[in-house]
């Protein structure tokens, strides 16, 4: 039984996520509304029902991580923000506190002693993607009043991504980089939506890449925080 729940929310899943993803190429706005908004609950009930299925049928509590969940619907209520044009900074604000929910998910899996080497490891590549942010985003922004916002959400980001692979101090290495992976893809998704909002010149190719790279990322922490041990 659980795992045919599984197999029918992955094929939800994989339906859903197409049927964005083209409505995004596609420019059929229409596609996206009855798409979109079932990409994240479907991931969440990836994680959820197999173990409350599997809680009723031992009799043992389920296992799940609450703030974990909290930031997988931040995420949701983001992309359902993020629709509309005029909520474009709720929706921001949303992936916000999602990112902060996932940092409070991660630090739990950190073992600071002896990890300064994994520190320096990640914080080079990102000393990097700030540098070009600052180059190549923040200098056209037609509204220097984003910018503290900007730098605000991007640090938070970066701190997420930089907990993800604190994991692997204390994780095994498959739940360590499961996670971590999802947290790079999110930072590129996070890093095109910048550039195809912020900037004129946006495409559907860009829009299109934004959910090609978001979706697996939600779905990649879900399972390398939540499922892989």
């Amino acid at each position: 039984m659980i795992n045919a729940v599984n197999i029918l929310l992955i094929i939800a899943l994989i339906i859903f996520s197409l049927l964005d993803i083209y409505g995004l190429y596609a420019d059929k706005e229409g596609l996206c509304l009855v798409s979109k908004p079932f990409l994240v609950p479907l991931i969440i009930a990836l994680y959820v029902l197999p173990q409350v299925l599997s809680a009723r049928g031992t009799g043992s509590p389920a296992s799940i991580i609450i703030t974990l969940v909290i930031g997988l619907a931040f995420g949701w209520l983001g992309d359902v923000l993020l629709m509309k044009k005029e909520f474009f900074i709720f929706g921001l604000l949303a992936f916000l506190a999602g990112h902060i929910f996932y940092i409070i998910t991660f630090a739990r899996d950190i073992r600071l002693v002896g990890t300064s080497w994994l520190l320096l490891l990640v914080i080079l590549p990102y000393i990097l993607v700030i540098l070009f942010v600052k180059k190549n985003l923040i200098p056209f922004l037609w509204d220097k009043k984003l910018v503290p916002g900007i730098v605000i959400y991007m640090l938070v980001i970066i701190a997420m991504s930089v907990c993800a692979f604190l994991r692997f101090s204390t994780r095994s290495y498959l739940s360590a980089f499961v996670t971590f992976s999802g947290s790079v893809l999110f930072v590129v998704s996070d890093l095109v939506l910048a550039f195809h909002n912020f900037k004129r010149n946006r495409g559907t190719g860009e829009a299109a890449f934004i959910m090609i790279t978001y979706i697996p990322a939600q779905l990649l922490i879900m399972l390398g925080t939540g499922l892989i041990k």
